[in-house]
């Protein structure tokens, strides 16, 4: 509410002044007094005055605000709703017509980074669809070869399996070795894995699956102290299946690019024959060697 002074307090002040000027007497100090009361009551009413102008022009103001309000919000579309497409989830039916021009759904894409996109299914839809992507899951991140090369699990799993190889225990061998690469790929053993596990293979007079473990070593990008046993074994391996032309040339290979190494040195003497034993100048080929290539230790 707006604030007055009360009127009485007016009343009895003009009243007082109105008998002390009627009394003819000099003035005392009470009417001094009287005076200036008069006075701080003038002042109290106009401060009285402006405070309730500024009240009014704030609520005035407040209205104005309130009234805009309402007629931006009623002049509002209507929020349209549509369809929600599902890509990389499950699917549901949908019944609505794909030729309505009105249906315009929304899509949803989700999935796995790095994974093949999903092509959706071929058919018209009206309008244009509205594509909204959504958070994908996040995999976890694959393992650095710093990481595996650090996991001290590593390095026994794989000194593990290789003690079972040169034991001729093949199968659980290749076991250890397989469960080696699938837990640490990236290892700087890796190679070595691959290739003691094509050593296993031809062990057991598996040629054509040795011949796959030490193509995969050359494969691997800058292959390292495994690549000339690698092409000497492939050489056998091809040598045993009847391919003497694939054998010289893995063969080749080897005396061109690792002239020095030792794996040159047992490239058997008859290369390309294929015999029922152990070829010629070859070092107990039929099964993995004991001291092996040297390992990345």
């Amino acid at each position: 509410m707006r604030g007055r002074v009360p009127s009485t307090v007016g009343f009895f002040l003009c009243s007082a002044l109105a008998v002390l000027a009627g009394c003819g007497r000099p003035e005392t100090a009470a009417d001094r007094q009287l005076a200036e009361m008069r006075e701080q009551v003038s002042k109290m009413e106009a401060e009285n005055d402006k405070l309730d102008q500024r009240l009014g022009n704030v609520e005035d103001a407040i209205a104005d605000d309130k009234t805009a309000r309402a007629d931006s919000s009623t002049a509002l579309p209507p929020a349209q709703t549509g369809r929600v497409v599902q890509l990389g989830g499950p699917s549901d039916s949908d019944p609505a017509d794909p030729n309505d021009p009105t249906a315009r759904p929304d899509i949803r894409v989700s999935g796995v980074p790095g994974a093949a996109p999903m092509r959706p299914r071929s058919g018209k839809s009206g309008g244009r669809a509205r594509i909204e992507e959504t958070e994908p899951v996040r995999a976890d991140p694959p393992r650095s070869s710093a990481s595996s090369a650090l996991d001290p699990d590593a390095k026994s799993a794989y000194e593990a399996a290789l003690a079972q190889v040169q034991a001729k225990q093949y199968d659980r061998g290749l076991e250890g070795l397989n469960a080696f690469l699938t837990r640490w790929p990236d290892h700087p053993y890796a190679e070595n894995a691959l290739y003691w596990r094509g050593e296993a293979y031809f062990a057991q007079g598996e040629y054509l699956r040795a011949a796959e473990q030490f193509e995969s070593v050359l494969s691997r990008p800058g292959s390292g102290n495994k690549a000339p046993d690698a092409l000497l074994k492939l050489g056998m391996c091809h040598d045993r299946l009847g391919a003497s032309q694939r054998a010289r040339e893995y063969w080749e290979r080897l005396k061109n690019e690792y002239p020095r190494s030792d794996a040159a040195k047992r490239i058997p003497a008859t290369a390309g024959r294929k015999t029922s034993g152990t070829s010629t100048g070859a070092r107990e080929d039929s099964s993995p060697d004991r001291k092996g290539p040297k390992e990345n230790r």
